[in-house]
């Protein structure tokens, strides 16, 4: 999540505060928000909505039940994305066209296999071995690219904050937006 994003959150905690009839303190929240900040905004609205329309008893759910929920969303989003791609990729090579737009497939294919042809020369026997270990590196590589994803983010967001800074603090010292003296 980034600060555009704490709206949201409260936004979200207030509607769970709702449901379970408990107000969450100023410092339970800001907890929350500390611990769930590495993961997006929609993750954490689906598993609030998870919580409130599942929890048998009406208590705050625990951080670990939160990400709990997460990790199993993105673990089965995952394991289909991975079941796809391994379709694609042996689409890919039946049809003699190793060339693709999915960099997580290529990604997969060179840590798993080598290379494409190296993965087109797998035999049958081996396909179910081949296949669990397509997954599961597929897997890897695409929480790798998400969590460069969101430190790409990360260091997009602190650099707009430090221009913004510098910008503010150049409007101070003239007074007028350009930075002019009149």
């Amino acid at each position: 999540m980034t600060k555009a994003d704490r709206e949201r959150f409260a936004k979200a905690m207030a509607l769970m505060a709702i449901a379970i009839d408990r107000e969450p303190s100023a410092e339970r929240t800001e907890v929350y928000w500390r611990f769930l900040k590495d993961l997006h905004i929609e993750e954490i609205e689906r598993a609030i909505e998870h919580i409130i329309k599942n929890k048998k008893i009406p208590t705050f759910p625990t951080l670990g039940e939160i990400r709990s929920l997460i990790v199993q969303e993105e673990d089965e989003r995952l394991d289909l994305d991975a079941h796809m791609a391994w379709r694609e990729a042996c689409s890919a090579v039946f049809a003699g066209n190793y060339i693709t737009d999915d960099s997580t497939l290529d990604r997969t294919i060179q840590l798993a296999f080598g290379s494409w042809s190296s993965f087109g020369k797998t035999s049958e026997k081996d396909e179910p071995y081949d296949r669990r270990h397509f997954i599961h590196v597929y897997k890897l590589v695409a929480r790798q690219e998400r969590r460069e994803l969101i430190a790409g983010m990360e260091i997009k967001a602190e650099l707009e904050r430090e221009a913004s800074s510098k910008n503010n603090m150049k409007f101070k010292r003239s007074g007028s937006p350009q930075g002019r003296k009149k």
